[in-house]
C-alpha cells in the first residue's frame, strides 16, 4: 500500500533523533537554569532551589519530544527522560565505587539529575538507589511528552475545543485563511472528510498561494478515494514550489491509484532526485515496481528505505514480498523476521514467513506462524485456510476441517477452503458432505483455475458412478 502524506511521516529513526535532540536541548537548558540562579542567589537568601533545576530541564525537554513526535509521545517522552537522567545514575555509581575503595575523598558535590550528595566518607554504607533517578526521569519525560503533544494539537486546532474556538476566529474575521486552514486539519483528524475539504477549498479561495491549504485538501481528497482531485492538488503545491520533493512523493501515489504508473515512476524518480534520503518516495516506488512484477527493482527501493530508516519494518515486509516473489524464500524468512522483530504484533509478517515456510516445507514453523498471525487476527479467513490445508496435508484431517470451516464461516465464497474441506472429507470417507463441498468450490472458483477445476468435477463424477456407493 502506497504511503500519503509523507508531510507528517515519522520513522522510529528520526523519532530516535529526535530524542537525541532533546538530550542536547537538556543539557543547554539546564545550564542556562544554572547561570540564571546565580543572579537569582542574592535574591532568594537562604532558599535551596538548585537542585529542581534540572527536573525543569528533563520536563522541557519531554514537551519538545511531545511537540516533535505527535503518535506516543509519552511513551519517546519516557525514553528520552530515562536517557537524559542515566548519565547523573552512571557519574554517581562511579563515585561511589571510587568512595568505596577509598581511592578519593570528595566535598559536597551536584550530579545533574540527582539530589545533593554531600559527605559521601560519612554515608559509605548507605547504597545509592540507582533506579529512583531512572523511574523519575522516565515519568517526567512521559509528562513532558504528553504536555507537548497537548500544547502541539491545541496549536493545530486538533479537538473539539479547538475546532469551537477557530470557528469564532473565522466569526470574528471571515477572512482568515490560515483558521480555515487549522479547522481544516483538525476536522480531517476527527474524520470529518467533507468538513474538512470544505475549509480547505476556503483557505484556497482566501489564498490562492496557500500550499498547505492544496496539501490539506490532497490528503483529503486521498482519504476518501478522490485520486484524481489529489493528484491535481498536488500539481498546485508542485506549481507554486516546483522544488517539494514530498509533493511529487504524494502525487505519484496518486497517479499510482488511477493506474497511471509511469507517470507514478517519473514522480518517485522526481522526488528522489530533489531529496536522495526521502524514504516513502523509494518505499512508494517500490511497491510500484512490486504491482508491475519487477521485484529486483522492487528489492533496491526497499533497500534504500532501510538504508534511511533500519527501524522501518514495513519496508523489511515489503522486501519480504519481493524477495517470496523471486523463488528467494530465505531472504524473504530473514526479512520477515527482521519485520517482526521491529514490531512484535505485525500479524501480516507472521502470515507470510507461514507462507515461505510452506514453500521451503517447513510445515511446523509454518503452523506455529499462521498460528501466531491468528493470534494477532483472529478473523483472518485466508491465515484459517492456509493453517487447515497445511494441516490436511500432514493428515490432522480433524484439525484441518475445523480450520476450513473456520475460513468457511468467515467468508461464505472462499473457494479454495470448500475444495480443500472437501478433499479432507473424501479421506475420511464422508462423500456427500466432500461432494458438496466440491460442487461449492466449482460454483465458485475462478474459470482459469482449471486443475482444481478438473479435480473436482473428477471425483464428483467418480462418486455419482457408484464407485463410493
Amino acid at each position: 500500500m502506497m504511503r500519503f502524506g509523507s508531510y507528517r511521516a515519522f520513522g522510529a529513526g528520526r523519532k530516535a533523533l529526535v530524542v537525541l535532540a532533546a538530550m542536547g536541548f537538556y543539557d543547554v537548558v539546564e545550564l542556562v537554569l544554572r547561570v540564571s540562579s546565580g543572579f537569582l542567589m542574592p535574591l532568594l537568601g537562604p532558599l535551596e532551589f538548585r537542585w529542581f533545576l534540572p527536573y525543569v530541564a528533563l520536563l522541557l525537554a519531554g514537551m519538545l519530544i511531545g511537540w516533535l513526535i505527535h503518535k506516543k509521545a509519552w511513551l519517546w517522552g519516557a525514553i528520552g527522560g530515562m536517557s537524559m537522567e542515566a548519565g547523573g545514575v552512571l557519574a554517581s555509581l562511579v563515585v561511589t565505587i571510587q568512595s568505596l575503595l577509598g581511592l578519593f575523598r570528595y566535598p559536597s558535590f551536584y550530579v545533574p539529575g540527582m539530589s545533593q550528595i554531600s559527605d559521601l566518607e560519612s554515608s559509605r554504607t548507605e547504597p545509592i538507589t540507582m533506579f529512583g533517578p531512572l523511574i523519575v526521569g522516565a515519568a517526567l519525560g512521559a509528562f513532558g511528552g504528553l504536555c507537548g503533544q497537548r500544547v502541539h494539537r491545541r496549536f493545530r486546532g486538533e479537538d473539539d475545543e479547538a475546532i469551537a474556538e477557530l470557528t469564532e476566529v473565522i466569526r470574528f474575521d471571515p477572512s482568515d485563511a490560515e483558521a480555515y486552514l487549522r479547522r481544516g486539519v483538525a476536522y480531517r483528524d476527527r474524520g470529518a472528510l467533507e468538513e474538512a475539504s470544505a475549509d480547505f477549498t476556503e483557505a484556497i479561495r482566501l489564498d490562492p498561494d496557500f500550499t498547505e491549504a492544496y496539501c490539506g485538501r490532497a490528503l483529503v481528497a486521498e482519504q476518501a478515494g478522490d485520486y484524481q482531485q489529489a493528484a491535481a492538488d498536488f500539481s498546485e503545491v508542485i506549481r507554486l514550489d516546483p522544488l517539494d520533493a514530498l509533493a511529487y512523493c504524494d502525487r505519484g501515489s496518486a497517479f499510482d491509484n488511477l493506474g497511471e504508473h509511469d507517470a507514478a515512476l517519473a514522480d518517485f524518480a522526481e522526488a528522489i532526485r530533489l531529496d536522495p534520503d526521502l524514504a516513502d518516495a523509494y518505499y512508494n516506488r517500490g511497491v510500484a515496481h512490486t504491482q508491475l512484477g519487477k521485484y529486483e527493482q522492487a528489492i533496491g527501493d526497499f533497500t534504500e528505505v532501510i538504508r534511511i530508516d533500519p527501524y522501518d519494518a514495513e519496508a523489511y515486509y515489503q522486501r519480504g514480498l519481493a524477495h517470496h516473489q523471486l523463488g528467494q524464500y530465505e531472504n524473504a524468512n530473514a526479512d520477515f523476521t527482521e519485520a517482526i522483530r521491529i514490531d512484535l504484533n505485525f500479524a501480516d509478517a507472521y502470515f507470510e514467513r507461514g507462507v515461505a515456510y510452506d514453500d521451503l516445507g517447513q510445515y511446523e514453523q509454518a503452523l506455529a506462524n499462521f498460528s501466531e498471525a491468528l493470534s494477532l487476527e483472529p478473523d483472518d479467513a485466508e491465515a484459517y485456510w492456509r493453517r487447515g490445508a497445511i494441516l490436511v496435508d500432514l493428515e490432522r484431517y480433524d484439525e484441518g476441517i475445523a480450520d476450513l470451516t473456520r475460513a468457511i464461516d468467515l467468508d461464505p465464497e472462499f473457494a479454495q477452503a470448500y475444495h480443500d474441506r472437501g478433499m479432507a472429507l473424501r479421506a475420511l470417507g464422508q462423500p456427500e458432505k466432500a461432494v458438496a463441498d466440491l460442487e461449492s468450490y466449482l460454483r465458485l472458483a475462478a474459470p482459469n483455475d482449471e486443475e482444481g477445476r478438473r479435480q473436482a468435477q473428477g471425483y464428483i463424477e467418480e462418486w455419482r458412478g457408484g464407485d463410493d456407493h
